[in-house]
């Protein structure tokens, strides 16, 4: 099927002061197909495991490259009323946009102090999710409001990780969390 994935890294919002000193990032809009297969029943009767890539291609001409992003994601209910899933991700970016999320030119580097870094294509990250969820009214099926949590982390890989940006602004390591409410219908 179609993916579509609106990119805002640097776009706004940029806490730094010497990144932000490198000049804001335009928007990236990626198009692509998404692949994928699942497979049922792997270890007991209701529980998936799923491969997905999606391949995307930057159509607003921000960093006018590919990325290819797959995951491997295991689905499992652990009664009639709460749900988990587990997935393993991976990022990679062809040289265009490895360049531009993560190059530091002469005139970025002049006005940030950051030295200059040249990256290229290769695997940008790969990452861990964890997102489990709970029916309030103790049953998945009948739709209904149910509590969602759910956290990660990803490790920013090769000339991603290397670049001053990240080095030396940032950190390769990168998690996050969120709590929510859902309705099912």
């Amino acid at each position: 099927g179609p993916s579509a994935r609106l990119r805002t890294d640097r776009a706004s919002g940029i806490k730094d002061d010497v990144v932000r000193s490198m000049g804001k990032l335009d928007r990236a809009v990626e198009v692509g197909p998404r692949l994928g297969i699942k497979v049922s029943q792997v270890f007991h009767e209701y529980d998936t495991l799923t491969f997905n890539a999606d391949i995307g291609w930057d159509v607003a001409g921000a960093h006018k490259g590919m990325v290819v992003a797959p995951s491997l994601t295991y689905f499992t209910p652990l009664n009639r009323g709460v749900a988990l899933a587990f997935s393993v991700n991976a990022e990679y970016g062809n040289s265009k946009f490895a360049h531009y999320y993560y190059s530091v030119n002469p005139a970025q580097s002049a006005a940030s102090g950051l030295r200059e870094f040249s990256a290229g294509s290769g695997f940008t990250k790969v990452g861990v999710t964890a997102i489990g969820g709970i029916d309030l009214d103790g049953d998945l099926l009948n739709g209904g409001f149910a509590v969602i949590a759910g956290g990660g982390y990803a490790r920013m890989l090769g000339d991603a990780a290397d670049s001053p940006v990240t080095a030396d602004r940032g950190s390769p390591n990168q998690w996050f969390g969120a709590v929510g409410i859902g309705y099912t219908f």
